[in-house]
């Protein structure tokens, strides 16, 4: 009588070992980074301020970010500091080193 040799089935790996590595990935994007800013901005900047700025573009290590009115991009200036050790708290993933301030439009804040 001939005995069958069945083959080891290929191990699988669990999904929750995957999705780090994955996510570390899609994270690492300029996009996704800018994302991740977005959605943490009112923890970042406060909730007053939120209203006024917001994140508009990551160009490497330097965040360019929208502002109201010319008063507030040189208050947010003399801030930096504080906006620069928030951003590492909040978004410790994402190196920011330098802030560039833009004057939006009206229309620009959605």
């Amino acid at each position: 009588m001939g005995t069958t040799l069945r083959k080891k089935p290929p191990s699988l790996t669990p999904i929750a070992d995957l999705l780090p590595k994955a996510l570390g990935r899609w994270t690492s994007t300029p996009k996704a980074q800018l994302a991740i800013l977005v959605e943490k901005w009112p923890l970042i900047v406060g909730t007053g301020l939120s209203v006024q700025t917001r994140p508009l573009r990551l160009n490497g290590d330097q965040l360019t970010i929208g502002v109201a009115s010319s008063p507030l991009a040189n208050e947010l200036q003399l801030l930096q500091e504080t906006l620069l050790g928030n951003l590492r708290r909040e978004a410790p993933a994402i190196p920011v080193r330098q802030l560039r301030f833009h004057m939006m439009d009206n229309g620009t804040r959605s």
